[in-house]
């Protein structure tokens, strides 16, 4: 008779514990997570690397860029000395490295001359990039965007990261003025691809809610198999 109430007593129990928002007055919060089970089937073939699989395995190279070489001075057993002993043998093994990175300064001169016989003054032209007395270069700007615009490393981080790495700590109005340029740069790309969108017999148009500084915005997607313009809602315009 005991057992009889015990077992009656576990089954009321699990019930209960089986209950969630949907069947009782529990809020869905206290719903338990169930964890999905693999879709996939078991394969019969053996864990690892399959056969015909190209590896990543670190491979040798024959002109490596540079080489220092670990000489034998004395013997290890009488301490003999062995430095005029030619060796019989040496082993290899190649360390690959990230070299040191800095930043190299160039500096530019632009000569003044005088003309011998009509006396104009002269003045030789700086480079079409090279328009302020010091100024960050062209490549080291591309790899800010590309952190920033690809990476989505933001902009206090990524002047920390150039701090770190270079030792130049970039300010938020040199970063914001690289993506500005870039933009520019990129003007008739973006016109191209808006052109050839409008040509298409057939493209896809997404857009996505969200909210930046309190304000409601979106995101606008047009593209076909080959082709994608993004764009937002204050910058995009119709096409």
């Amino acid at each position: 008779m005991r057992t009889a109430e015990l077992e009656e007593r576990v089954r009321s129990l699990e019930r209960q514990l089986n209950k969630n928002s949907r069947d009782s007055s529990k809020p869905p919060s206290t719903d338990r997570i169930n964890k999905p089970g693999s879709l996939r089937n078991k394969s019969d073939r053996p864990v690892g690397g399959q056969v015909g699989h190209t590896g990543h395995t670190l491979h040798r190279v024959d002109d490596p860029d540079h080489t220092v070489l670990h000489q034998v001075h004395v013997c290890s057993t009488c301490g003999t000395s062995l430095a005029y002993v030619p060796p019989i043998g040496c082993e290899r093994r190649q360390v690959f490295e990230q070299p040191p990175v800095e930043i190299a300064v160039t500096e530019h001169q632009a000569e003044t001359k005088i003309c011998p016989r009509c006396g104009c003054l002269n003045e030789a032209a700086f480079p079409e990039d090279v328009r302020q007395t010091t100024q960050y270069g062209t490549r080291l700007k591309a790899v800010a965007v590309y952190l920033n615009q690809y990476q989505l490393i933001p902009y206090n981080r990524l002047s920390e990261l150039f701090a770190d790495l270079f030792g130049h700590n970039l300010s938020r109005s040199t970063l914001v003025n690289a993506n500005l340029s870039c933009y520019e740069v990129q003007e008739p790309v973006k016109y191209e691809i808006k052109k050839r969108l409008i040509d298409s017999h057939v493209i896809h148009l997404d857009e996505t809610g969200m909210r930046i500084e309190g304000r409601r915005e979106w995101l606008h997607v047009a593209f076909t198999e080959s082709l994608t313009y993004i764009c937002g809602s204050s910058i995009c315009g119709s096409l």
